[in-house]
């Protein structure tokens, strides 16, 4: 699909209005009441019923990722502020609960309307319609941000060179490489940024080792504070979702403010909730193959043997990835919620380091709470103590003194 920029409102000028995490509904907004969904509108006609249970129903919902602040605070990078200064900090930020059931018949019954850029709609009994303007005005998005969407292509638009580009989110900054871009060639801050866009912006399954030519192009918006029209792409990525086989149901959280937006009864019995690797933060950094040198600052092995060998003087065209492969593999294929049966010992193991950790800081908050509990109970029994002693000498200080003999 060719690409396209709309024009800026003049009325603008160069003001940047950034948003905070308020800008975007979350948990603490009151949902529409619960209510129980009769079966009877769960599908529009008998034939949506049969494509849900034929195609949909047993298609995996994709959540997303977020995007923490404390992340970006010990990788010691501007990641968050990149985004934020496009417009779309509460958006990598977002994190909420999300209805997989009500993800399933979303795209069950979606339909492009024929003739115009709009989405048909219906879920639980509602039918409701999408456009970019909608979607937009949802999640308050910039409205003049360049329109592209091509996963195939690269963009051609003013200003974009794809080759400078590479290089600038490459640690090797002399590359020629355009053919085939991998994640493992990025810079850390171009690595968390890629990782974002392959989840959350534009969510794609399996290996996410290779970096698209679009992806490539919406890297470069973040670095350079492009604004890109993110609505546009949600539009459209989801229709391609759609007519794909077999692969996971995309934008759940995503799907949760369109379903509040539009009255979509949600049914607190059906909601699942972000698990701790959703969210990018410092307890997974392991997920990126990054290490903590001894001064406690976390780095990237692979950026850090090239950046010694260049200045050694070496050239090199590639160097040794350790287990960092292995890292990403396993991160896609969680995602994907690959059965326990069929993981490697890594990935078991990874896992049950991740429980221990979750168990171990849940033990040392209870440690401390206990610990307040305690000193608390002290106080209180030194108080009553003193209450006992004050009112002991008060009864006797009331007692006849004994009769004299």
């Amino acid at each position: 699909m060719a690409s396209s920029s709309r024009r800026r409102n003049p009325a603008r000028g160069k003001t940047r209005i950034t948003q905070s995490h308020d800008s975007i509904p979350n948990e603490k907004t009151p949902p529409p009441s619960p209510i129980q969904i009769s079966a009877t509108k769960l599908y529009r006609t008998p034939t949506h019923k049969r494509l849900y249970e034929k195609e949909f129903l047993h298609r995996k919902v994709a959540k997303g990722k977020v995007l923490s602040h404390t992340i970006c605070d010990d990788l010691n990078l501007n990641t968050y502020n990149l985004f934020n200064a496009i417009g779309l900090g509460s958006f990598v930020g977002m994190k909420n609960k999300y209805y997989p059931r009500l993800v399933q018949l979303f795209y069950t019954h979606l339909e492009k309307v024929p003739g115009v850029e709009k989405l048909q709609c219906y879920v639980a009994g509602v039918e409701f319609h999408l456009d970019v303007r909608s979607i937009s005005k949802i999640f308050h998005f910039m409205d003049d941000g360049i329109q592209f969407y091509s996963p195939q292509k690269w963009f051609t638009g003013k200003d974009f060179d794809k080759l400078a580009a590479i290089r600038q989110m490459s640690y090797d900054s002399r590359t020629t490489n355009v053919k085939e871009v991998k994640s493992k060639q990025l810079t850390m801050e171009a690595r968390l940024i890629h990782k974002i866009i392959a989840y959350s912006i534009l969510p794609k399954t399996g290996s996410r080792s290779k970096v698209s030519r679009m992806e490539i192009f919406l890297i470069w918006c973040v670095l350079n504070g492009k604004d890109f029209d993110l609505a546009y792409i949600i539009f459209h990525h989801m229709l391609a979702c759609k007519k794909k086989k077999n692969t996971p149901l995309h934008y759940a959280m995503v799907l949760t403010h369109i379903f509040m937006a539009n009255n979509i009864p949600l049914d607190k019995s059906e909601s699942a909730k972000l698990g701790p690797r959703d969210i990018l933060n410092a307890f997974n950094l392991d997920t990126m193959g990054l290490k903590r040198d001894p001064d406690g600052m976390w780095f990237y092995p692979r950026q850090r043997r090239f950046e010694e060998a260049r200045a050694r003087g070496e050239e090199i065209e590639d160097v040794d990835d350790g287990d960092e492969e292995e890292h990403e593999s396993h991160d896609s294929a969680e995602d994907e919620d690959v059965p326990v049966a069929h993981r490697s010992n890594h990935d078991l193991l990874l896992e049950l380091l991740n429980v221990s950790r979750q168990n171990q800081a849940t033990l040392q908050e209870q440690q401390t709470t206990l610990e307040h509990q305690q000193q608390q109970l002290d106080e209180v029994l030194m108080t009553v103590t003193h209450i006992s002693e004050d009112f002991e000498a008060f009864r006797k200080g009331l007692e006849p003194p004994p009769p004299s003999t």
